[in-house]
């Protein structure tokens, strides 16, 4: 594994694999804790202390917040899609007009790996957002430059590697926006949503064809504006019913939710709820849901990162708001490999990666223990804090 400097995150020696459900920590000062205390960990960004063993393990609970910085492949985040069995994401964005596949388990973004990708420059030089036909036989992808719709066919099912281009739509054919950012369908195909800057407006088109976009006619047939809530949309997405509709933006940095009296039927769709999303990043630009509505994913441009939420009430973006509230306390970390006369506090500063951008310095656990190690005097305690 490897430890990020990034966000000048505490870091903390935490033995955890994709399948558990919480961490063991030996601390300086256990009793200086309190059950329900958050703390931040290297790997999981945060976690919240469930019982204190004795005066030197804690136990902490795998948190309610998974990040997994992506500024390595993608540092313009505009889309982002899931896998219905949660094995694989997919990244889009204009820093490097690619979509990226990522591995991961369970859902879990913070143990998710890069393993392939797509150049989409020749189709647009700013590509925006990404979904999938649920089979994972088809892309689409939705490109600010020339303002289009592309579909592509995966000859080989879910690998974007094998995506080909195979039907081009012109968004502003069919409707009034000139700078498209977001797609999403209905659950069966038949329809297809367009959102944008320009509009600040969700136009729902017919798909006669069910998933192939080359069948959309020249009408609307119904739009929303969603102005009053946000007026830089980025994306849009609905529940796997067509209830609920969610917009996210970087005008607000939240996500808005709507419910639909018709559902699929955005002219239907009234304001609902909302809940801010700053916090995690001033730059909001993606998100994806699982397919329960139980985990929301989001991503933005300022930190790079693809954050995890649970949702207590599947699809009630409401429900999300408590995982941000957190007052995280620093870990104390114990050394144990360091000289036995050397109780001393301390915090490191690793001096080479001096003056370099918070997203690039990463290093190896175990270079990291080393630098401790060879480091007179060798410290006991330390505070697992970068600087």
């Amino acid at each position: 594994d490897t430890l990020s400097l990034h966000d000048a995150l505490p870091i903390s020696i935490v033995s955890q694999n994709s399948t558990s459900t919480a961490s063991t920590i030996e601390v300086k000062n256990a009793a200086a804790y309190r059950v329900g205390d958050s703390v931040r960990l290297a790997n999981s960004s945060r976690g919240v202390i469930t019982s204190i063993v004795d005066n030197k393990t804690i136990n902490i609970d795998r948190p309610l917040l998974q990040y997994k910085y992506i500024g390595a492949q993608e540092a313009n985040i505009r889309g982002m899609y899931f896998k219905p069995t949660g094995d694989r994401m997919y990244i889009s964005g204009n820093s490097s007009d690619r979509v990226r596949e990522y591995t991961l388990s369970n859902w879990n973004v913070d143990q998710s790996t890069f393993l392939r990708d797509k150049s989409v420059s020749a189709h647009d030089g700013n590509p925006a957002d990404i979904t999938f036909k649920p089979d994972g036989t088809k892309m689409y992808l939705v490109g600010t430059t020339s303002n289009s719709l592309f579909e592509y066919s995966l000859s080989e099912a879910w690998n974007v590697s094998s995506a080909n281009l195979t039907a081009t739509v012109n968004v502003s054919a069919i409707t009034t926006e000139n700078n498209a950012t977001g797609v999403a369908f209905s659950a069966n195909g038949a329809n297809v949503y367009i959102i944008g800057f320009d509009t600040d407006t969700v136009y729902q088109m017919s798909v006669p064809t069910a998933w192939s976009i080359s069948s959309i006619g020249n009408t609307v047939l119904q739009s929303k504006s969603i102005t009053s809530q946000e007026t830089s949309p980025y994306t849009l997405s609905f529940s796997s019913s067509g209830d609920y509709m969610y917009v996210v933006g970087n005008s607000g940095d939240d996500i808005n939710q709507y419910t639909l009296s018709s559902a699929w039927n955005v002219a239907t769709a009234a304001y609902t709820r909302v809940a801010g999303l700053g916090d995690l990043d001033g730059t909001m630009t993606a998100h994806a849901w699982a397919d329960d509505g139980t985990r929301l994913f989001v991503a933005g441009q300022g930190t790079d990162n693809v954050y995890r939420f649970s949702l207590t009430e599947a699809w009630n973006v409401a429900t999300l708001t408590s995982s941000l509230a957190f007052t995280d306390k620093p870990l104390y970390i114990v050394n144990a490999q360091a000289d036995s006369e050397s109780y001393i506090e301390d915090k490191f500063r690793i001096d080479q990666l001096e003056g370099l951008a918070d997203h690039v310095a990463t290093f190896g656990l175990v270079s990291w223990l080393q630098y401790f190690k060879m480091s007179l005097p060798r410290r006991k305690y330390y505070k697992n804090t970068c600087q």
